[in-house]
């Protein structure tokens, strides 16, 4: 390839990162001209991924333009390692958060059982989905907690009962 263009090299920095070799990554990544989010994600991605999280977190300090799936990656990066800390602090200084993230952040302290952090975060999530409700069901159930799973449920179905006779315009009965 004599002309790379941006695509072209956040494709070679994305391949060698994956796939153990970062150091020729941060070479590439090194040489571009011009960078964008991807490219920065990518070569993040790259050091998570080979259990780098110290350069992982200078390289995502010094980002210029972070978007959400640059914190994401960040924010899963410190869950797997099982630095909650980080976790919670990229979380917390994230300007909007979507539901993917809330999402992770829920599964990761769940998986470190964390339940009780899990569950405050499953309560001031402003928006939740099947994934977020599967993911604390599962949470419950794994730290034993199988009555406040089915309280979990139980509320959940007296909700989504609510939610319908509104739209249909019945009533709900209790």
């Amino acid at each position: 390839m004599d002309e790379k263009d941006v695509v072209s090299w956040n494709t070679m920095v994305s391949g060698y990162g994956n796939n153990g070799r970062v150091d020729i990554a941060r070479k590439l990544f090194d040489k571009m001209t011009e960078r964008n989010v991807v490219s920065w994600t990518s070569l993040i991605n790259g050091y998570i991924k080979s259990g780098n999280m110290v350069e992982a977190r200078a390289l995502f300090d010094r980002m210029p333009n972070k978007d959400l799936a640059s914190r994401n990656v960040m924010v899963s990066g410190y869950l797997d390692a099982g630095d909650l800390v980080g976790a919670r602090y990229v979380f917390e200084v994230m300007p909007f958060r979507g539901i993917e993230t809330w999402n992770l952040m829920i599964s990761g302290f769940c998986k470190a059982g964390e339940i009780e952090i899990a569950e405050e975060l499953f309560n001031r999530m402003p928006d939740r989905n099947v994934v977020s409700w599967a993911t604390i069901m599962d949470g419950y159930i794994k730290s034993g907690n199988v009555d406040r799973a089915r309280t979990r449920v139980c509320a959940g179905v007296i909700l989504l009962s609510a939610f319908d006779a509104l739209w249909s315009g019945n009533t709900v009965k209790t």
